[in-house]
């Protein structure tokens, strides 16, 4: 029955460490937690990654200064939103946005202005080289459609001459 008892001993401190775990770990999260939804301004041009990780695919990039969203962290990154996307960024770039009270409101809404110019003038060069690409590819699709026409085109020709040969030697 003794060992039975400290068995049950080791369990009870099994249960308690997870116990005591759960909770750190919650409150870990929290901690991380608290950023969530603030606006932060990026302190170093950055990339924005696919996932939280340095080799991931990148998606994206911020110049310093750039204001966006933080959405949610995981360790030493934070997902973060800008504009439309999303992505992954070192949280050490960021900082808590405190807009700048030398800059009057017409400076700032110009500056927003200018920054949603550059994007759709990037986003209309960008369709451009997209309808480029359709208009390259549907003119070489259409051209290997007529050499494969005229390459029928030519062996029936060439197989009635053929043809017309054996009969007339026969």
């Amino acid at each position: 029955m003794g060992k039975k008892r400290n068995g049950s001993k080791g369990l009870g401190l099994v249960v308690i460490a997870m116990c005591m775990l759960g909770v750190i770990g919650t409150q870990v999260q929290a901690a991380d937690d608290s950023k969530i939804g603030i606006l932060y301004e990026v302190t170093a041009d950055t990339e924005i990654k696919e996932a939280a990780d340095a080799g991931s695919i990148t998606v994206g990039e911020l110049q310093a200064g750039t204001a966006v969203v933080v959405e949610g962290t995981d360790g030493a990154w934070s997902r973060v939103l800008y504009r439309e996307s999303e992505g992954y960024v070192r949280s050490e770039v960021l900082e808590t946005y405190v807009a700048d009270e030398s800059k009057s409101l017409a400076q700032e809404m110009d500056s927003v202005s200018k920054e949603e110019q550059r994007f759709v003038e990037e986003a209309d060069l960008a369709a451009g080289q997209v309808r480029t690409a359709a208009m390259i590819w549907g003119s070489v699709i259409a051209v290997s459609i007529l050499a494969i026409f005229g390459l029928g085109v030519v062996s029936a020709v060439k197989n009635a001459g053929e043809e017309e040969q054996k009969e007339k030697m026969d």
